[in-house]
């Protein structure tokens, strides 16, 4: 069986094309080595290794700013969702909304199952300056 060698070029065209495609995050994170196998792994071709390692080096980064999107995505919809959690609470003391209490309980509980630990403060999540993930 012969070993067929890789298209780094058109490979890190695609990537290129894909990265394009991805919201960027505010905040980038830089990729971590340790992901991918050393070069001296590789086989003695140093063209192919320069390939091999230039397209590593594209994934890595690739999977980083996915990462830091998606975590960003995360951030958003949690705070959206306790900025919503915390105006239905409001709600929910008129008599005119006891209807909401219900829907209170069950966003309580849900977050409880989803991250292992109460729903924070209205404070506590007012003044968190961490990602909000969990």
């Amino acid at each position: 069986m012969s070993e067929q060698r890789i298209n780094a070029e058109a490979i890190l065209e695609t990537l290129t094309r894909v990265r394009t495609m991805i919201p960027r995050p505010l905040v980038p994170i830089p990729p971590a080595a340790e992901e991918w196998p050393a070069l001296a792994t590789m086989n003695g071709d140093p063209i192919e290794n320069f390939e091999v390692q230039a397209v590593m080096d594209g994934l890595t980064t690739f999977v980083a700013e996915l990462r830091a999107t998606i975590a960003a995505a995360e951030a958003t919809v949690l705070d959206d969702c306790l900025r919503v959690y915390f105006t239905a609470v409001d709600l929910a003391r008129d008599p005119a909304h006891a209807h909401l209490t219900t829907h209170v309980d069950a966003m309580r509980t849900a977050y409880e199952r989803d991250f292992g630990r109460p729903i924070p403060t209205r404070e506590e999540w007012e003044g968190a300056s961490l990602p909000r993930t969990r």
